[in-house]
């Protein structure tokens, strides 16, 4: 019904600069965020877990590095043990236990190369990580997925080239219930709108299809978010601008094997 159960604030060691980039919830139903905290000179990775009921359990600040640290994604795995995807001149990785114990910390090079951005990731159960992003600037972007296993060793990387395309983005994930990763994104030319892009990987990272959407007529396209439904189908959620300044919500469904079932667009209006 829309009414809030209870509202929590809280100001670990008195932050002056304090951001949250991500969320999700454990086996327990315990909350767990991750962002960053500015200490006078640069930013540290701040990790948190509160209670079903609001209560903070414990806070890890990871402090001792001299790059600006910003978490980017964060999932939990069957034993509630917390991985987090960031980046700082290059990507890192962290996992803690239920506990807010830091396990292990490795930093995490996209392709071998610095020019790669990390955007999020996802975790299995049984703590497999699915890094996405780009690699290469302007013109040489593509798009870029690595899958991680639990102790941080990398099972597959590879970058994705799309042809003509001059720069591509991606916008989001998510895991099935068969372990598959579904990516979604956005790909541009100089001469047309961005293509919504679904993509779909089996658990070692090989391509299953792909999915190009053209949007129309449009000055600008964005996608918002992706989720799945029962039957591991996925939907995309996300927005249209047109030439007369009209914003609209747009919504694509997929089949698991790529057969797109439907599309809605619904102008928004001022209420």
């Amino acid at each position: 019904n829309c009414i809030p159960q209870w509202l929590t604030y809280s100001d670990p060691n008195h932050l002056n600069y304090h951001y949250i980039h991500s969320f999700t919830l454990d086996r327990e139903s315990n909350l767990v965020i991750t962002g960053r905290r500015y200490n006078s000179h640069d930013f540290d990775p701040i990790t948190m877990k509160f209670s079903p009921e609001g209560e903070v359990l414990w806070v890890s600040i990871l402090e001792g590095n001299s790059n600006d640290e910003i978490p980017k994604g964060i999932g939990v795995d069957l034993d509630n043990n917390i991985y987090i995807v960031g980046e700082q001149n290059n990507a890192f990785l962290l996992k803690y236990d239920a506990d807010g114990q830091l396990i292990r910390r490795v930093n995490y090079t996209v392709l071998g190369t610095s020019q790669g951005d990390v955007m999020g990731s996802v975790v299995s159960d049984q703590g497999i990580s699915y890094v996405m992003g780009t690699t290469g600037i302007r013109e040489e972007s593509d798009l870029y997925i690595g899958v991680i296993d639990s102790v941080f060793s990398t099972i597959v990387e590879d970058r994705y080239n799309f042809g003509s395309m001059s720069f591509s983005t991606m916008s989001g994930m998510v895991v099935d219930t068969q372990k598959n990763a579904i990516v979604v994104g956005t790909d541009s030319t100089r001469d047309h709108v961005s293509n919504f892009l679904t993509i779909k990987y089996d658990e070692s990272g090989s391509e299953l299809w792909r999915q190009s959407f053209n949007p129309g007529d449009v000055t600008e396209s964005q996608i918002s978010a992706i989720g799945i439904d029962e039957n591991n189908n996925p939907v995309i959620a996300g927005y249209v601008e047109d030439s007369s300044s009209v914003i609209s919500t747009i919504l694509l469904k997929y089949s698991s094997t790529g057969e797109l079932i439907f599309t809605s667009s619904v102008p928004l209006v001022d209420v």
